[in-house]
């Protein structure tokens, strides 16, 4: 079964052995402070970091490990809207200055603003990340084999936007992600990485019908990939959930109660591989499922919650739907649970 994979022949009552651990400490000195008038002052943190970090791979016949010391810089910055109309923003990063790590940095940013007095507020925002290979791909090791891997650093770029209606119940948002220096598994079970820059587009929107005390609440994301990009995903995704909403008992009591189903294309999804428990990009299988069910009941009562699910229906009366080639959903299952809020 490992031959393949190892190129190393095996006697029967051999076995394999990895393992990988990852311990850090870091630590980091933030001056905290404010800018601006009281009434509508920006928050904002800056400082610097010490970090280190091990990493080590043990194989039974020996081990081997790698120590890293850091220092990077960090900072924060947080306005929020305290008055009708103003705009809220907010972004925080990182950036590293020594170590192996050295010109890895993470970036985030997001600007927003509430419109007119109905509750419609639009938010956009940014996110850049550029980090080294995960170590775990970089390096693996047992007692027969072993494999390093040359890899270049990733980077991941977003760009989203959300509107967002509280009066007609409704969200609804675009996000692109590009890529660039991509690490992935492929179909031999080896570590890759994709020299070519892709991306991947995602539209998405909720939106809830409310009449009375029924509930009709939608979402659905449409998705699209670079072609020939080494991702594959549902180009179609919902999730539809009928329901009642109500207080009984004098208000003493309220409950939700209802069916939800949830349904994407077929795809060509991740195999799934035991020895790395890792997925890997595969090009031959297709998952097709049939939409998946489940019956819910919720109630909550002063600061008492408690939930009851069914989960799986659609198994009832047909196959378990497959997540990975070999791998399927669990049968229909029952679970519940709350939670109790109590103060003294």
């Amino acid at each position: 079964y490992y031959a393949p994979l190892f190129q190393q022949s095996f006697q029967s009552s051999d076995s394999l052995y990895s393992l990988q651990e990852w311990q850090y400490i870091d630590n980091r000195v933030l001056l905290n402070s404010f800018l601006g008038k009281k009434e509508n002052h920006t928050r904002f943190s800056v400082g610097a970091g010490l970090r280190y970090d091990k990493f080590s791979t043990s194989y039974i016949t020996g081990s081997s490990k790698n120590e890293i010391v850091s220092n990077y810089v960090a900072g924060e910055l947080k306005k929020e809207a305290l008055q009708p109309g103003s705009w809220f923003y907010g972004g925080d990063g990182q950036f590293f200055l020594t170590g192996d790590a050295a010109g890895n940095f993470s970036l985030n940013a997001y600007l927003g603003k509430q419109i007119g007095a109905r509750g419609t507020q639009l938010l956009t925002g940014f996110q850049q990340l550029l980090r080294d290979a995960p170590y775990s791909y970089s390096i693996y090791q047992n007692q027969y084999y072993s494999q390093i891997n040359a890899l270049k650093a990733e980077n991941i770029t977003r760009v989203y936007a959300t509107i967002h209606s509280d009066r007609i119940h409704a969200l609804a948002g675009i996000r692109n992600n590009l890529y660039s220096n991509y690490i992935y598994i492929n179909e031999a079970l080896h570590i890759s990485q994709e020299s070519r820059t892709f991306s991947i587009l995602q539209l998405w929107a909720q939106k809830a019908f409310v009449l009375g005390i029924f509930v009709l609440d939608n979402e659905i994301t449409y998705q699209q990939s670079t072609v020939d990009a080494p991702v594959h995903i549902p180009t179609l995704m919902g999730r539809h959930q009928l329901g009642i909403e109500t207080y009984v008992f004098g208000r003493a009591l309220k409950i939700a109660t209802g069916i939800e189903v949830r349904y994407h294309t077929d795809y060509k999804a991740d195999g799934y591989s035991p020895i790395f428990n890792r997925f890997y990009y595969q090009n031959s299988y297709t998952v097709s499922n049939a939409p998946e069910g489940s019956f819910f009941f919720n109630f909550k009562i002063k600061r008492f919650r408690a939930f009851f699910m069914v989960d799986q229906l659609n198994q009832l009366y047909g196959n378990n739907s497959i997540r990975a080639q070999g791998y399927a959903a669990p049968n229909t299952n029952i679970r519940f649970g709350f939670n109790w809020v109590m103060i003294n």
